[in-house]
């Protein structure tokens, strides 16, 4: 299929240091007529540390469908578009797979702009990693969801990394115990920021450790379930 003349570009961004932003990130974020985020309000901390003046349109999991024809207009008419997350990578349990797929079948130019991503800072820092690992996103928020969906995380012979909310942490680990076991697992909170917290222990320690103060920031969490 021959391309089109627009580009979307997916750029990464820090996932909390805003010294990790690439040069490529920045320069193409300068180049692009308008930058899709999830969040209107934080990009505006990138906007102004990097002296961006591009227009921010907000894309997030609740509007990415009314936005498709709004990105694709831009690229019809042989504009730059960047596809950026809150924090880290587009379409790794955030919005963007839908703009992506989109502009693969519509047979438009994409750019990937490699960078940060929680996933791989979570299991590299883990230290569990020998072979291989599975990212699971985010559990379901139901009590009984979550525990058919722990249940399905039982099959893996490796590391399983997870996202999880401050409110939900401590029932997660509960649900954890109780069909996974105390496995080993690692916890980091509000990682390359400058509140980060790197938790090594397992599960019930964990349970006794979260459960001291008001939980904050975000979470993500390793299970070991290497046998």
């Amino acid at each position: 299929m021959r391309k089109k003349s627009g580009t979307l570009y997916i750029v990464s961004l820090p996932i909390g240091n805003l010294s990790d932003m690439s040069f490529r990130a920045v320069e193409t974020l300068k180049s692009v007529s308008v930058v899709f985020c999830e969040d209107t309000r934080s990009i505006k901390k990138i906007f102004s540390r990097f002296d961006f003046t591009n227009k921010a349109v907000s894309l997030h999991s609740y509007n990415e469908e009314k936005r498709v024809e709004e990105v694709f207009k831009i690229l019809t008419n042989g504009g730059f578009v960047a596809l950026v997350s809150e924090a880290g990578t587009p379409a790794i349990s955030d919005p963007g797979a839908l703009i992506i797929r989109e502009a693969i079948k519509r047979g438009f130019s994409i750019e990937y702009i490699p960078g940060p991503s929680a996933v791989i800072a979570g299991i590299v820092l883990s230290g569990f990693l020998q072979k291989d690992f599975y990212f699971a996103g985010y559990a379901p928020s139901t009590g009984k969801m979550r525990r058919r969906f722990l249940r399905s995380l039982d099959r893996f012979n490796c590391p399983v990394v997870m996202y999880e909310s401050p409110h939900r942490l401590l029932k997660l680990f509960q649900d954890v115990m109780d069909i996974l076991g105390d496995v080993p697992m690692f916890v980091g909170r509000e990682l390359t920021k400058k509140f980060e917290e790197r938790f090594y222990g397992t599960v019930s320690e964990a349970v006794e450790h979260f459960s001291s103060g008001k939980l904050l920031g975000e979470f993500v969490v390793v299970f070991d379930l290497t046998r």
